[in-house]
């Protein structure tokens, strides 16, 4: 529907073309009084009283079923204010002339708000709303001003004139407007009840509204201007994007068609707390390494043989707290004499199904975990079959100080050393070995340039040697710790969750051999935003191994080029409603290279991967992954056949 200024011509101009179109249509030239017998229904459906300058009132117009006619038509319904002794006369008023009654202005725009309504059912009703006015408006008209006055001493009425088959007829409604209108007082009693990064605001409305219906209320914090806005409902609204930690007080301002009146007084002050944990991100630092000495870090100096189970101590070491709530690792290992499993969990509960880390003989494969801390601050790792030699780095931890919220995004590239047209970043040539190179996150992929750490899915790959990488802030020094390690020939990812340094870089050092490095980023952590992450003992959502092995949906391989959607919120303790969630992702047989992309169900497939891989092989990588539609992810295999394993170990809210 259009609003637009109308004339009688264009009033004339659209009686033709009915005609034309319905020549038995009869219509009666437009000279009728006021009238309330309509052959439409009109109901106001906002207050018509209290009102002020630049109030608002709002109709409802319906030609489907009216009671005074069994087959009517609205074709158009003009609007004017009028003094509400005068009767109204087409002729003299909604086409003004001197000395008529009605005005146009100071209705919507100032125009005599003509509104087209559909003629054919069941679309014959329109929703109108107007603009009026008090004191004094004019309407010109060939240079003669029509003057009305209103106001609570000049009552005047908003009238409807509406174009039917019968001809014109109208609808009037009496305007009460209030006395010497102001704006509100303050609200009273405001109260403040902190959440997780958030605090709701309640009140009590003024003692006054000033003579006009009060239409919103504004909540300010302090510290930060943080804002929300009530408009209806309970007198209550949340403010968001608190810092956690930080205290804070609120103010209430009630506004009407006046104006804002003055701010309430201050509320109690809260400090919003984190419902779950957040994140203190590290320098790499290794707490464990089982391989005899120089070797060994921690008490092991042996491997872990078939069925044995080791608790391994975290809290309390590299700085995190005997008591935080959970750690994130990176996980390697070597030396692996026979197809196994780790499986990793808070010491003191007992064994999940899930696995944290999966391998095939004679591979070095690493896997970043995330694993809730247990009795004493220590870990618990099994291993199923065969020797393997076990190497833990950490990355950083989660408690419920405060600290970084995480914010997840859709995977993005951010590096490619690849040559054109594979590349992305500055680098088109491999690192070599001994290579140190800074690499740019901050800025890029929506990671804002402050941001304090970032989750990295990196993927080496054209690998010449063993080696491995190390991954750390830029500007700090080069830790022992590694980040990504493999054998020759392997194409392989890894989770890495790294502390930004100076201009928001991270610095990647190769050890040895020619190596093409790809990162995607996931996500980022930054302190006063983002979610808190809510650990949780390993849960398995998804086998698609044919039963036994089966959990969810499929029991067959993903295929060349399919998509399919995957439950997680609703399982293994993970809401629904979830911001994201912390995934361990395995491939297994795998009949040729390919990578799967994961992604939130409902949004557009990114061109980043989160696990790549060589035929054959068996092979695990943590996925931070955004939820989508109803709790899912979306999980693409590019080519060849791939069975795939997912277990959840946390979920961001």
């Amino acid at each position: 529907m259009n609003l637009k200024p109308r004339r009688t011509r264009l009033v004339w101009v659209l009686l033709g073309a009915l005609l034309l179109l319905a020549p038995a249509l009869a219509i009666v030239a437009p000279a009728q009084a006021e009238t309330a017998n309509l052959p439409v229904t009109v109901t106001q459906t906002s207050p018509f009283t209290g009102l002020v300058d630049g109030s608002t009132v709002s109709i409802h117009v319906d030609a489907n079923s009216p009671p005074n006619a069994v087959a009517s038509n609205v074709f158009s319904v003009d609007a004017r204010i009028c003094k509400a002794s005068a009767p109204i006369n087409n002729s003299a008023d909604f086409d003004p002339i001197p000395g008529g009654s009605c005005i146009g202005h100071p209705l919507s725009a100032g125009t005599d708000a003509l509104v087209q309504v559909a003629t054919a059912p069941p679309n014959r009703v329109a929703d109108l709303a107007y603009k009026v006015g008090v004191g004094t408006d004019t309407y010109d008209n060939s240079g003669t001003p029509v003057t009305i006055t209103c106001g609570p001493a000049d009552p005047c009425k908003l009238v409807l004139e509406m174009l039917v088959p019968a001809g014109f007829v109208f609808k009037s409604f009496a305007l009460g407007y209030a006395g010497s209108a102001t704006v509100p007082g303050a609200p009273t009693a405001v109260t403040a009840v902190a959440g997780s990064a958030s605090a709701t605001v309640s009140w009590t409305a003024p003692a006054s509204d000033g003579g006009a219906v009060i239409d919103r209320y504004t909540v300010t914090a302090a510290p930060g201007a943080q804002t929300c806005q009530w408009t209806t409902g309970a007198l209550s609204c949340v403010v968001s994007g608190l810092a956690n930690g930080t205290p804070y007080t609120f103010t209430v301002v009630a506004h009407n068609a006046v104006g804002n009146g003055p701010a309430s007084s201050t509320s109690n002050s809260v400090i919003p707390t984190a419902t779950g944990s957040l994140f203190h991100p590290l320098a790499p630092v290794r707490i464990l390494d089982s391989r005899p000495p120089p070797s060994q870090v921690g008490p092991f100096s042996t491997p872990w043989t078939g069925g044995v189970k080791r608790d391994v101590s975290v809290g309390g070491l590299a700085g995190v707290p005997v008591n935080a709530d959970a750690v994130v690792l990176n996980v390697t290992v070597t030396d692996t004499t026979g197809s196994s499993f780790l499986s990793i969990w808070p010491a003191g509960q007992s064994q999940p199904t899930a696995s944290s880390l999966n391998w095939t003989p004679g591979r070095t494969i690493p896997n970043a975990v995330t694993v809730k801390l247990g009795a004493a601050g220590k870990i618990s790792i099994f291993n199923l079959s065969g020797d393997v030699n076990v190497i833990a780095d950490v990355a950083g931890y989660y408690d419920a100080i405060p600290g970084d919220g995480f914010t997840s995004l859709a995977p993005a590239r951010v590096l490619d050393s690849r040559p054109p047209p594979s590349q992305v970043g500055p680098f088109s040539t491999p690192w070599t070995g001994g290579i140190k190179r800074d690499v740019a996150v901050g800025g890029l992929g929506n990671v804002p340039l402050d941001a304090d750490a970032v989750v990295l899915n990196v993927t080496v790959t054209d690998t010449t040697g063993s080696s491995y990488l190390t991954m750390w802030p830029t500007g700090a020094a080069q830790p022992t710790a590694s980040s990504l390690n493999w054998t020759a020939g392997v194409t392989i990812p890894n989770a890495v969750t790294v502390k930004l340094g100076t201009l928001g870089r991270v610095s990647v050092f190769n050890l040895s051999g020619n190596v093409n490095v790809i990162i995607d980023v996931a996500g980022y952590y930054k302190s006063g935003t983002g979610k808190s992450f809510h650990a949780l003992a390993p849960g398995r959502v998804l086998d698609s191994r044919p039963p036994p092995s089966q959990v969810g949906p499929f029991s067959t391989p993903w295929t060349d080029g399919v998509s399919r959607d995957v439950s997680v919120g609703g399982l293994a303790g993970v809401p629904v409603t979830a911001d994201a969630v912390v995934l361990n992702v395995t491939v297994t047989d795998t009949t040729g290279s390919s990578f799967l992309t994961i992604w939130p169900v409902g949004v557009a497939q990114p061109t980043a991967s989160s696990l790549n891989w060589t035929a054959g092989v068996t092979i695990p990588n943590a996925v931070t992954v955004k939820l989508g539609t109803a709790g899912k992810v979306s999980v693409f295999n590019l080519s060849g056949n791939v069975n795939v394993i997912t277990d959840v170990a946390g979920y961001f809210q």
